[in-house]
């Protein structure tokens, strides 16, 4: 009868050792729009890159392609050189310059969109996060921009849609 509490005990801590689970590694960051901004000449865009791994992720380099409504901005890259703690979000600046042939296309859909005259613009980014030891991870997001209140000229992002396009079989 004194054994039935211990043994209970033993096989408490048994099943409580056996759902942790390890460290979680190896997984591909995601990438979503913070907030854009337009100016004269370029479209300045906060990216919010999120770790979801257990381990610090370094990213050494980000490449991506966004396309704003139906305007594609082209494929740009930015150094940025910062580390992302476990489960953190860093956030990286691109500035994209605006082609002369999609400025007006550009500044039209935000300008309704600021005004009201559409509730949100549609977005797509993708690209690849490359870290210093050469591991690359693809990523593809799309979601839609929203005016910020109270601050004429930005824009917040609110994803629809992330994919960690590493996890998909045809890569």
């Amino acid at each position: 009868m004194k054994r039935i509490p211990e043994l209970i005990l033993a096989c408490s801590i048994l099943a409580l050792a056996a759902c942790s689970g390890g460290l979680v590694r190896g997984q591909p960051p995601l990438v979503g729009i913070s907030t854009l901004a337009l100016s004269e000449t370029e479209i300045g865009t906060r990216l919010a890159v999120y770790n979801p791994n257990d381990i610090d992720f370094d990213v050494e380099v980000v490449e991506m392609r966004m396309t704003l409504g139906q305007t594609d901005l082209g494929l740009h890259s930015a150094w940025p050189g910062v580390d992302i703690h476990p489960r953190g979000t860093e956030e990286i600046v691109f500035d994209f310059p605006v082609m002369e042939s999609n400025t007006e296309r550009v500044r039209e859909a935000l300008d309704a969109l600021e005004q009201g005259s559409v509730d949100s613009v549609a977005y797509e980014v993708e690209g690849f996060i490359r870290n210093s030891q050469g591991d690359s991870e693809r990523f593809s997001h799309n979601g839609y921009l929203y005016p910020v209140p109270g601050r004429p000229g930005q824009f917040r992002g609110a994803g629809a849609k992330r994919e960690r396009l590493s996890d998909r079989p045809d890569n």
